[in-house]
């Protein structure tokens, strides 16, 4: 993480770096996005704010899409878990068929 002198390409570059290598620190990314915007008013840089726009749309895209998937990753575990359920009932059902079964055949064999 940049120093807190660095400047705003420096931390830019952070943010950069971070969103490729796939991490999830979106409260770091937020805040290093934030200080280099605020420097970028005090001291303009050409191409810097471009690229501070495109990093801050990015970051919300990875940010969405990280809650969008553990959205899913709930749903799918409460469906397993539902799946489970039902399985474990259709199991208890077969053993009462087959319990009834055997006493059927039970009563057949002694007349």
């Amino acid at each position: 993480m940049p120093a807190r002198e660095a400047c705003a390409g420096d931390r830019l570059r952070f943010v950069a770096q971070q969103l490729l290598n796939g991490e999830a620190r979106f409260d770091t990314m937020r805040i290093q996005l934030e200080l280099a915007n605020a420097q970028l008013r005090q001291e303009p840089a050409e191409g810097l704010s471009g690229l501070s726009l495109l990093l801050s749309v990015q970051l919300n895209e990875r940010r969405r899409h990280d809650e969008s998937l553990q959205k899913s990753n709930a749903q799918l575990l409460e469906q397993q878990h539902r799946a489970d359920e039902l399985a474990a009932k259709l199991d208890a059902l077969r053993q009462i068929e087959q319990s009834m079964v055997n006493k059927a055949s039970k009563k057949k064999i002694q007349p």
